[in-house]
């Protein structure tokens, strides 16, 4: 898929591909999309690209009645950079793309919904490298989501809060 960044002369091949995906589709077969669009090496969620959900509702424009599944599915590293790493894949829970027709918005927030509890979560901002080094150093499976976000949830709990005083 060509992005505008890759050159505005190249945005029409996309229906191309657009159009091949489709019809792979409407045969019952299986198209992955990173629905996120690139890659970063930070752990969370960035927000999802609109691709997919063209690609579903012109194949649901082109038979209304194929029974299209949305399959999230979640990639968590324990380090990108490092070959040989640890990695789970987990599966999420189908949704039917039929339900969020024809609402791109809604059917992008279903997607995010769907991929956010499998994916690891660390908030970006600030604090980002702090809290990936407190869980590097005490040794959390940063290939579980469950595991980053109890140990994250801990420390929270643990440190005070600052309440400034009234004057």
């Amino acid at each position: 898929v060509y992005r505008v960044r890759d050159g505005v002369e190249n945005m029409e091949k996309n229906k191309e591909t657009f159009d091949r995906s489709v019809q792979i589709l409407r045969e019952k077969g299986s198209v992955l999309i990173f629905v996120e669009g690139g890659h970063s090496h930070q752990r969370n969620l960035r927000p999802l690209r609109k691709g997919f959900a063209r690609i579903a509702f012109q194949a649901l424009e082109s038979d209304p009645n194929l029974d299209l599944q949305i399959l999230p599915i979640g990639i968590n590293y324990s380090n990108h950079k490092s070959s040989g790493s640890k990695v789970r894949i987990i599966v999420g829970k189908a949704f039917a793309a039929k339900d969020h027709y024809p609402n791109f918005d809604s059917l992008i927030k279903a997607g995010k919904e769907a991929l956010q509890p499998l994916i690891a979560h660390i908030p970006d901002g600030d604090h980002y490298e702090e809290h990936l080094q407190r869980l590097i150093a005490q040794n959390v499976d940063l290939t579980s989501p469950e595991a980053v976000a109890a140990a994250l949830n801990s420390k929270e709990k643990q440190e005070p809060k600052r309440v400034s005083k009234p004057y």
